[in-house]
């Protein structure tokens, strides 16, 4: 199986109806036992948590995570399942960071992303807030931020004020910018990535991770002593 290396997925729009993701549990369900097909053996769901567009309160998250678990027994698909959030960098987070109202995954470790095109300058200053929290962050798809592109040393200066990095699979396909591509592959050459995942919304996300499996940048991040998936089993 190819992604068994990796076993856990850490970012996944899986629970239903939350977001801009899975939209039936009859889609879980086949994209669950495509998953499985691929080697994985948790998904954590990360449905969007942005002001205006989807705002999913703990509670919303667990109570769906609590059905989908249920809808997998009923349906006998044996996989083990978690949930926790994909938060945008703005005041709204802020917010929910400052009343304790954010989820992590693996205890400690909280999801965050940033505007692709709008340069969020007070980045360092969320870092520190997350971090006073008792949390680590992480970072979703650095290598989709196209202002960073031309200042790599960003990516140096973020890791070494404690940010850890979540690079998609998907981002190495030829219909990708090239800048994008060639952002993934320098993270991944300079072991930089502390986690990988599908940032699945459809299946196409796993049809594509099955497309890419003997690419040698796959190989490579699958490999590395780095990549933090499977201490999340």
């Amino acid at each position: 199986m190819i992604y068994e290396n990796a076993i856990v997925d850490v970012h996944s729009h899986i629970l239903p109806r939350l977001d801009d993701g899975v939209q039936s549990y009859e889609d879980a369900k086949e994209i669950l036992t495509y998953y499985k097909k691929l080697g994985f053996k948790k998904i954590i769901a990360t449905p969007h948590n942005y002001a205006g567009y989807h705002t999913n309160s703990n509670f919303v998250i667990k109570k769906t995570l609590e059905n989908l678990k249920k809808y997998c027994f009923e349906n006998n698909i044996d996989i083990d399942l978690d949930a926790s959030s994909e938060y945008f960098v703005n005041n709204y987070f802020l917010e929910l960071l400052d009343k304790n109202e954010v989820l992590p995954f693996g205890e400690k470790y909280l999801l965050i992303e940033l505007h692709p095109l709008q340069n969020n300058t007070n980045i360092f200053d969320v870092v520190k807030l997350i971090q006073d929290k008792g949390f680590i962050p992480v970072l979703a798809h650095p290598e989709r931020y196209v202002y960073f592109y031309e200042n790599r040393e960003i990516y140096y200066m973020l890791v070494e004020s404690g940010v850890l990095f979540q690079i998609n699979y998907i981002s190495l396909c030829e219909v990708f910018l090239t800048e994008t591509i060639e952002t993934v592959k320098f993270l991944i050459d300079n072991n930089l990535v502390s986690f990988a995942g599908s940032d699945l919304h459809s299946i196409i996300n796993l049809q594509i991770m099955e497309k890419l499996a003997n690419h040698e940048y796959i190989t490579k991040l699958l490999t590395s002593e780095k990549l933090l998936n499977k201490t999340l089993l």
